[in-house]
């Protein structure tokens, strides 16, 4: 195994796929039991309970339905738990001025991302993964989507990053 592999959860969907960096999350759950929470910031629909606080829950899988018509509707959905004191301090500002104000209750360390089951853990070089062609990159980078692996003809990988990714939808409101 070279030093240039770095562990990714790759998300599969219909037409395409998703890589996330594993760093970005140090856990995950099944997503059982959940209440429906009403937020100002897009796809923050319901809250869970983790070790005692309470997390908002982005629904990863809506907002793939939402910017790419892509993504699976499945019965059984994971948890990835994020560490927000981790984000940048511009994000973690917008995190505590949206959606702390809305719910005081809200844990202010973690947060949640809704991602399907059709997901699996894997090694992946980075040689693999392209950038974005110049063109693209500075808007589609805005949007959290990095780059692009192509593992098999006819089938794409997205690279994403799920704090630009969150956080533009809490920015938005």
């Amino acid at each position: 195994m070279t030093s240039d592999n770095h562990e990714f959860l790759i998300l599969n969907c219909t037409e395409m796929d998703f890589i996330i960096n594993r760093n970005q999350f140090f856990a995950s759950i099944v997503l059982e039991e959940t209440v429906k929470y009403k937020s100002q910031a897009r796809h923050f629909s319901s809250l869970m309970k983790y070790h005692e606080q309470t997390l908002p829950v982005f629904d990863f899988n809506a907002f793939l339905k939402d910017t790419f018509g892509s993504g699976i509707e499945s019965i059984f959905n994971i948890a990835l738990i994020s560490d927000i004191t981790l984000f940048s301090e511009g994000n973690q500002s917008a995190y505590r001025n949206l959606i702390l104000k809305e719910n005081t209750e809200l844990s202010s360390e973690y947060l949640a991302l809704k991602v399907n089951v059709q997901a699996e853990i894997k090694r992946v070089p980075l040689s693999e993964i392209r950038l974005i062609p110049s063109g693209l990159r500075a808007k589609l980078n805005k949007e959290g989507i990095l780059g692009c692996r192509f593992p098999l003809k006819n089938n794409i990988q997205y690279f994403v990053d799920i704090e630009t990714i969150i956080f533009k939808c809490i920015e938005e409101v």
